[in-house]
């Protein structure tokens, strides 16, 4: 079973699911780059999926990114 979160970021959907061993995760959605060669299978949407560890690490790197401290990875 899912559950749709409510997301503060315009155009971004994000999904809350049981994800079996990883334990319960996270689905980001956007609306696809219609210029991006696709299949079949990802035809109208992006996303990607993180777990609770996963997400807090990711909150970190794009805070970091928001307050113009991200590192970049050479």
């Amino acid at each position: 079973m899912s559950t749709k979160l409510k997301s503060t970021t315009d155009k971004v959907s994000m999904t809350r699911f049981w994800g079996g061993v990883k334990g319960t995760s996270v689905q980001l959605t956007v609306k696809r780059n219609p210029n991006k060669e696709r299949f079949t299978a990802d035809m109208f949407f992006d996303s990607i999926a993180v777990n609770r560890e996963q997400a807090r690490t990711l909150a970190a790197d794009l805070l970091a990114f928001a307050n113009a401290n991200e590192v970049e990875d050479i």
